[in-house]
């Protein structure tokens, strides 16, 4: 805040006295956007004091382009250096003490160091011994150059007295001369007053000076600085209409290729307007503006959307202008950083919107602004805004904390002002004839005991104010309390609703479990039958009864293990193969003569495709332990699982037997197992292969997503 104060200054002040080549203000001023015709002339010049002083007006103009880029400010130093080793070749004193005042400001600008307090040190004892010369010569013309350099090196050491005065001779120096263009120095004063003197009546007075030398001479060069400024004193005093309108005539003088003054001229219009409750046309004049003048850079684009999301803010659309501020925020300055300011503005967006979870890292971020970076009242109303916070969070010891931070760093900026105006006073006091001072120092023992009441005034609302914060504190307590059983009985009416889906889920288990447990029962009530039935029968029918025995022992001691489970859609295919194999070896009577080698990676599957595939195991293990082995020396019956890329399965049963005869064809074949297997993988979307190489190999491929890709699982 402390930096823009004096950056509103240079850009109104600054960009008019340090320009060499005008001997008196008056001759044109060079503004952003005239460096092409600069780089002109300087090519078609000759050294010598005319081409010294196009640098510097060159310099100057790089050096007051919005957005403090630096590659501006390069160019800036290339120009002015230049223009200094040429005038002390020449030895051009005027235009070597411009150059040394233009680097210094530039130094300034860049914010590297404070080697520029050396420079202006320099040059002003170069000013002084320039001055003297002058005035012992009688060379008025120079002298009030002179004088104009010598306010300047005032202004940027901070002595703002000395060069208000300053510019108050050399403004006496020009009515003496005669000059017309007076506007020059009546806006340098009235700039002062502004800024640094806060004596607005002076200001206006001053800026009405100049407005008028300004018309009667009809020089309109400099007619956009001037109205700006009479627009930034009416903003001060209150006149906020007044201060819209010299504003507005302020952006018809301006170059139209500087799309960042136009900008900075629409922001503070637009917020004028939203103190006069006027946001939607604070609205269209920043879009109307956006239009005419597109942003060029990131310092225009800054303007733009800050603009964008104060006007949104006052609308109370805080979505839109949420969605501004962290586009603010995510656009980094040219030199990395972000404004502390960005940061506030946004968790104050927060605050207002009733979002205080969202606003407190970004206020957090805010605390984190350097003193020296803003005014104490911005500290204030941060504290305020984290008390604020901190106190919707139930965080009341915190929010106190800040609440009494608030109240400090408000009495601290009480004082300052106190101060600060004892000290203007004072000053002023001193500067007027000795028959006024008895008066003057009535007047001041009257101020003192004023703001002494004020003070004492103030204090007593604040305890007041303190008090019934507290109250308010208290109240919320309450009605978060209130709140929190409401939510508690919630909360339990939730819990009894959850443990009774729970229930209902528990029940439907046991359910899915005892049918499971009844369909194993039925099926093994069919074995017993088949086996009975057995009894009877000879030769095919008896093999045909014993098939089928096998074929629903399969099904059933699946089911088995379905109702035995936690989980009764899937079927653990490692723990349900081993019980197969181990029952078709007994119930073969094989296992002397038989081994069995299980190669079963881990793998659940759904019922869907569970019971197909134990058919299939069924159908070729029975039949390699019917056909493969006549012989009984080393027969191996490999059974494997294998997880393949992209979902996909081969489970394979492979013997070394005497494998299949020669010339035997699978689609020729009647045999109902061979049927049963295809149609069963043709079922579950997979592919059946039969391979006889030094035995016989069954093959079945599937994807396991390929029925139900969300009910499959394969088991790490």
């Amino acid at each position: 805040m402390k930096k823009s104060i004096l950056g509103i200054a240079a850009i109104l002040l600054l960009h008019v006295y340090c320009f060499s080549q005008h001997i008196l203000p008056g001759d044109r001023v060079p503004m952003p956007g005239d460096e092409k015709e600069l780089l002109i002339k300087l090519h078609q010049s000759q050294p010598g004091i005319p081409q010294i002083e196009i640098m510097l007006d060159l310099s100057a103009c790089y050096l007051y382009l919005p957005g403090e880029e630096e590659k501006d400010l390069d160019k800036a130093m290339t120009y002015a250096s230049q223009a200094k080793q040429l005038s002390s070749h020449l030895k051009f004193m005027d235009g070597y003490n411009e150059a040394m005042l233009l680097m210094a400001e530039i130094l300034i600008e860049s914010n590297v160091d404070e080697s520029w307090k050396v420079i202006l040190d320099s040059t002003l004892i170069h000013v002084r011994s320039t001055l003297v010369q002058v005035r012992n010569t009688k060379n008025e013309l120079r002298e009030a150059r002179a004088m104009r350099q010598l306010a300047t090196i005032y202004f940027r050491q901070g002595n703002y007295q000395l060069a208000d005065a300053e510019f108050l001779k050399l403004l006496e120096l020009c009515q003496k001369l005669g000059l017309k263009n007076q506007h020059y120095n009546y806006h340098r004063m009235s700039i002062i007053q502004t800024y640094f003197n806060h004596d607005y009546n002076k200001a206006l007075y001053y800026a009405l000076e100049a407005l008028k030398s300004l018309e009667k001479t009809g020089d309109s060069t400099y007619a956009g600085p001037v109205y700006r400024n009479l627009g930034y004193i009416y903003r001060y005093i209150g006149m906020f209409q007044k201060a819209v309108d010299y504003l507005s005539k302020s952006m018809l003088y301006y170059n139209k290729n500087s799309s960042s003054v136009q900008l900075e001229l629409a922001e503070y219009a637009s917020s004028i307007l939203l103190k006069m409750n006027r946001g939607n046309d604070a609205l269209l004049f920043l879009h109307k503006t956006k239009r005419e003048f597109p942003p060029q850079h990131n310092h225009d684009w800054k303007i733009y959307e800050y603009s964008l999301a104060n006007c949104y803010t006052s609308l109370k659309l805080y979505d839109s202008a949420e969605i501004y501020y962290k586009i603010l925020i995510n656009r980094k300055l040219n030199d990395g950083s972000i404004r502390m300011n960005d940061y506030k503005s946004l968790g104050q967006l927060y605050v207002e919107s009733g979002k205080y979870i969202q606003a407190k890292p970004y206020l957090d971020k805010a605390s984190n602004a350097k003193p020296s970076e803003y005014p104490t009242n911005w500290f204030s109303h941060l504290q305020f805004l984290m008390y604020k916070v901190d106190s919707a969070g139930g965080n009341y010891l915190s929010a106190i904390d800040h609440l009494m931070k608030h109240k400090a760093l408000n009495d601290i900026d009480y004082e300052q002002n106190k101060v600060r105006n004892i000290q203007e006073l004072q000053i002023k006091y001193e500067s007027e004839k000795k028959d006024q001072a008895l008066k003057f120092q009535a007047q001041n023992i009257q101020l003192l005991k004023n703001q002494s009441k004020t003070n004492r005034n103030m204090f007593i609302a604040g305890a007041g104010l303190f008090f019934l914060i507290l109250l308010l504190i208290y109240n919320r307590y309450r009605v978060k309390q209130m709140t929190n059983i409401r939510l508690e009985l919630q909360q339990k009416d939730i819990n009894t609703k959850n443990n009774e889906l729970r229930k209902l889920v528990n029940e439907k288990e046991w359910l899915l479990k005892e049918v499971h447990h009844r369909v194993k029962n039925n099926l093994h009530t069919v074995m017993s039958l088949l086996e009975s039935q057995s009894a009877y029968l000879e030769n095919d029918a008896l093999l045909a009864i014993r098939d089928s025995q096998h074929r629903v022992f399969s099904m059933s001691l699946m089911h088995q293990k379905l109702y035995q489970s936690e989980d009764v859609t899937k079927i653990d295919m490692s723990v349900y193969l081993p019980e197969l194999v181990n029952y078709l070896s007994e119930s073969f009577n094989i296992r002397e003569h038989i081994r069995f080698n299980l190669e079963l990676e881990p793998l659940e599957l759904d019922v869907s495709q569970a019971i197909p595939l134990c058919l299939i195991l069924n159908e070729a293990i029975t039949n390699a332990i019917k056909y493969a082995f006549p012989l009984s020396n080393n027969n191996i019956i490999t059974i494997s699982i294998v997880n393949l890329p992209e979902n996909k399965i081969e489970l394979a049963v492979t013997d070394n037997g005497i494998g299949l005869p020669t010339g035997f064809d699978t689609n020729r074949t009647p045999s109902l197992g061979l049927r049963l297997m295809k149609g069963l993988a043709e079922d579950i979307g997979g592919s059946f292969t039969i391979i006889s190489s030094r035995g016989c190999k069954i093959s079945i491929l599937f994807t396991i997503d390929a029925t139900k890709e969300n009910e499959i699982f394969i088991t790490d």
